[in-house]
């Protein structure tokens, strides 16, 4: 059996922020289909034990403390994502960006856990 790496696991956590975070708004289109697609068959590389973990880990944060804490009219334009953003944070990037608003989330995966956290700049501090 093929071991798994853990570049593929922060790639399938990646989408997983992609897909679920880019729910709550009103529409979404990926900047790179090719890219999305790439990530896309990671995550379905992976066990459904493990997908049902990572999709949990996104769901869980966003109730938790995401949608708590931003503004409710970030969610109701159409967002154009970037997916694997190099930034000066040197963590893995989801970017949701809006008119508006960029909303930047952040993910790490872990091994067995994840970490999640986000910046939201209006179009002013873009």
């Amino acid at each position: 059996m093929e071991k798994e790496k853990n570049g593929d696991s922060q790639s399938a956590f990646e989408y997983a922020i992609y897909v679920i975070i880019g729910s709550y708004f009103k529409k979404t289109s990926c900047i790179s289909p090719l890219l999305e697609k790439t990530l896309k068959v990671k995550f379905l590389e992976q066990k459904q034990d493990k997908q049902a973990s990572l999709e949990e880990s996104v769901i869980g944060y966003a109730e938790k403390k995401l949608l708590k804490a931003v503004p409710a009219d970030v969610f109701k334009g159409e967002a154009k994502v970037q997916l694997g953003v190099k930034n000066t944070e040197n963590k893995p990037e989801v970017r949701f960006v809006t008119d508006k608003y960029m909303l930047r989330v952040f993910g790490v995966y872990k091994g067995k856990g994840t970490e999640l956290e986000y910046k939201l700049l209006s179009k002013k501090e873009k």
